[in-house]
Parts: C-alpha cells; structure tokens; sequence
C-alpha cells in the first residue's frame, strides 16, 4: 500500500508561496473598499481576476491531484493516480529517477535545489487538458516536479522532464531548439530508438529549417512538432560532439531568438547556416542507406545535402 508520507498538494508549496502576496494584495484591496469606497472594490476584483486567470492551471492541476497516492525513498517524491501500484513497480521507478538525477548532476556539475518530485499520471491525454494539448508531460521548475503519464515511455519521458529541470538553472525559455534539443538528446531513445535515427526521416524536409525552429509557435504546432523535437534533439547531438559541452552551455545561458544567430557563431565559430549543413551532412553519412550505397554513397549525399546550401 502506498505511505502517504508528502500529500501532493503540498509539493507545490513554491507555487503557493508565491500566491501570498497577489492574495493579500487582494484582500487588502477588498477590505479597503468595503471600508473607504467603490473605488478600492473594483480595483480588487480587477486584481483578482488577473492573478486567476495567470494562476488557472495550477488550481486545476492541484484540484486534479488532490487524492492521488504518495510514496519516498527519502530522496525521491513520487505522487500517483490511485491505481497504478498494481500495475507498475513504483519503487523501480524512484529508483530509476534517483538514478537518472545522479547522471544528470554529474554531467551538469551540480544537483537540483531539492529533491525530485515526480507526478505520474495514469494518461498522457490528462496531461494535456490540464497544460495544453501539445503537452505529454512537464517540468514544473520551481517546485522540482516532472509531470510524466504512465502510458508513455516513462523512462524516456522521466529523463526528459529531469533534463529541463536542470537546465532551467542555466535559462529559463531559451529558444526550443535548445532547450528541448538538449533534453530530446540526453533522454537518449525515442521510443526505443536513438535520436539520430529517430531523426533521419526529417532530414530532408527543407520546410523544417533550424531557424524556423527557434519560433516557438511553429516548433509545437502539430503536425510537424513531433519532427521538431527530434531534430533540435539531433542537432543538440551534433553541437555537444562536435563543439563540446562548455560551448553549447554558453549558447544556452546567453542566447534568445533575437541574438541567437550572433551569439551561435561567437559560442562555435561557424554560423547556424554552416553547422546546419554540416550536421544534415553528418546525419546523412550515418544512414544505412548511404553506406549501403558504397562508393555512389558521396554522390547520393551531395545530391540531398546540396538541398540545404
């Protein structure tokens, strides 16, 4: 049976806490036009109803994962539907996120601020009405949480969501081509398969441009958005083998959609344009299909890789 030792509620205490001053602004507001005019009141409910509507998903969120189970190592928080324990072995799985935490600091060169919440849903789809229909899981930062669906690949999803929790300690809202790049590349498979090759079917799509990755409207927007990430996944691949990771990290913590083209060309000395090329080139010379082509296989990849020039 599940130890119902951290209610879940209660792990999004770093979202409450910082409700305590718009509330109280509120309050003060209400009383004050209760006791000195109209003017105060309607000033209230203007408050109000801006701070609820920015705040909406997180009463949502927290109304929906009110009575779910709750179980802890000590080091790992794992909230779930009711249900799941029998179908899956929970302890694995806070096995595997302590796991997953400890690779990951050692790769970023530190730890998360507090120790890793998990929420497992039941569906990805809940995931979605409760954040956005683009969503099949989240990283809610300031509470340390991965939000991940049971009828996912929840080892490639948990991976995932811990990846944008370091990050964020580097940018929050970098453009999406790294920062879902970065965390595409280290969950390290997508349904199984590596991101590389997860990524070749795309490759000689012109429409799905690097730089028009860098909009986030386009980036996740059906129906070209699972072939985004892949691509900002691969990409990322390219940059940490290439380049290595003290320079992507420089991008990453100094870059945005306006000086990205500037600042990508001071972090690796080539422009995005160069190492776009490059990097189809690469992903094109590891297929299968060009080895197999033999010595036609430079000619079968110029042919495609001039496509990009």
């Amino acid at each position: 049976m599940p130890i119902n030792v951290n209610r879940p509620i209660l792990s999004l205490w770093p979202y409450l806490l910082g409700e305590i001053v718009p509330l109280s602004t509120v309050i003060v507001f209400a009383i004050a036009g209760i006791v000195a005019g109209q003017l105060y009141l309607v000033a209230a409910i203007v408050i109000f109803s801006l701070w609820w509507r920015r705040q909406d998903w997180l009463w949502r969120f927290a109304r929906r994962v009110r009575h779910f189970h709750t179980i802890t190592d000590g080091r790992v928080v794992l909230h779930h539907e009711p249900g799941l324990e029998r179908d899956r072995d929970l302890r694995s799985l806070i096995r595997q996120c302590r796991e997953d935490h400890d690779s990951l600091a050692k790769r970023f060169q530190f730890t998360l601020r507090r120790r890793p919440v998990v929420y497992l849903f039941r569906h990805y789809r809940d995931i979605g009405k409760l954040f956005g229909p683009e969503y099949g899981g989240a990283a809610l930062t300031p509470a340390t949480a991965s939000v991940i669906a049971d009828d996912s690949v929840v080892s490639e999803s948990l991976r995932h969501e811990l990846v944008h929790l370091f990050a964020a300690r580097w940018r929050l809202a970098a453009p999406p081509l790294l920062d879902e790049g970065l965390a595409v590349w280290l969950q390290e498979t997508s349904q199984g398969e590596t991101i590389d090759a997860a990524a070749r079917p795309w490759v000689c799509d012109s429409k799905l441009r690097l730089r028009t990755l860098l909009n986030r409207h386009f980036f996740f927007a059906e129906p070209h958005r699972h072939a985004c990430y892949l691509l900002a996944g691969s990409f990322t691949g390219f940059l940490l083998r290439r380049y290595g990771w003290p320079a992507y990290r420089r991008l990453f913590r100094v870059c945005d959609r306006i000086r990205f083209s500037a600042e990508f060309e001071k972090s690796f000395g080539v422009t995005l344009e160069e190492a776009e090329r490059q990097w189809r080139h690469e992903l094109l010379a590891m297929s299968p299909w060009c080895q197999h082509a033999g010595s036609d296989g430079g000619r079968w990849q110029e042919r495609f890789g001039t496509y990009f020039r």
